[in-house]
């Protein structure tokens, strides 16, 4: 029961992390395209 749990919450975590590199991602190349465009 708690190894699901663990489970569950390590792959929500990592989603989070993912999200946060992917807009990490997008912030930069919208920083560029905008200094760029300047």
């Amino acid at each position: 029961m708690k190894l699901t749990f663990y489970k569950v919450n390590l792959k929500m975590t990592l989603s989070q992390v993912n999200n946060t590199k992917n807009e990490l991602n997008i912030d930069l190349k919208l920083k560029l395209c905008y200094s760029k465009l300047r």
